[in-house]
């Protein structure tokens, strides 16, 4: 298979290209395999060459006359097929070992990896979660893992590893763009779930002292119920407890 040089200076105007995959171009839809002029001639859109130019250097298009089989019908070799561009992932090997791997989610350098096994291996890891959208997640103490991301809440975390990889592909699934939050109102708004020294404080105004939990799911629930039952008979609040003051 033939692999093409992507650096910015080798990016060449004059040769029409070919959409790699199906995306949404200056809000027109175009499917992989179409020439992107027909675009332009058809919807009379002014593609700037700047916008050409990345989307051939990010592989979401490509030359026509570079245009190749899928890793199904022409391969690197026995043993080496997992360097074919398959699921918008392709890998270019370097000198002494190196091998960069490409995906438009990856930007574009791509990722840099030494060594034929772990480039193997980062490689199908990159093909099997496909695009991130920039979510993903990183121990941060006591088995607590934080989800960081493009929408993600701010200081989102999630107990045990495999929940917060569930987590993770949860909202990579879903796309998400911006978090969703319900508004409160009321004393639903006083009952607080604070996070210190790995411990889940849940505070209201109406109870004697804060509530400590050690686990995150525990206080939710608290918090919950707090709200749900509202502060107790004849309570009144200060001032500076009424929310909204």
């Amino acid at each position: 298979m033939q692999y093409v040089d992507r650096s910015f200076n080798k990016w060449d105007p004059a040769k029409p290209l070919v959409a790699t995959r199906q995306m949404t171009l200056l809000g027109h839809e175009i499917a992989g395999g179409d020439p992107i002029s027909d675009l332009k001639d058809a919807n009379d859109v002014d593609i700037d060459s700047g916008v050409l130019r990345r989307l051939w250097m990010t592989r979401w298009a490509d030359y026509a006359e570079d245009l190749r089989p899928t890793a199904e019908e022409e391969t690197h070799g026995e043993g080496r097929e997992w360097m074919d561009d398959a699921d918008g992932v392709s890998v270019t090997e370097g000198e002494n070992g190196w091998y960069t791997i490409q995906a438009a989610w990856l930007g574009e350098e791509g990722e840099k990896v030494h060594g034929a096994e772990a480039a193997e291996a980062r490689t199908l890891e990159v093909r099997t979660t496909g695009d991130t959208k920039g979510i993903d997640y990183a121990h941060s103490g006591g088995g607590w893992y934080l989800i960081t991301g493009p929408g993600v809440p701010e200081g989102l975390k999630v107990k045990g590893e495999e929940a917060a990889k569930e987590k993770v592909k949860e909202l990579r699934e879903a796309g998400t763009t911006q978090p969703v939050i319900e508004p409160l109102e009321g004393h639903a708004a006083l009952v607080l779930v604070t996070e210190e020294d790995d411990d889940f404080i849940v505070s209201a105004p109406w109870l004697d002292a804060p509530e400590r939990f050690a686990d995150a799911a525990a206080a939710e629930a608290r918090q919950a119920a707090l709200r749900e039952a509202g502060p107790p008979e004849g309570w009144e609040p200060s001032a500076e407890d009424t929310p909204g003051e």
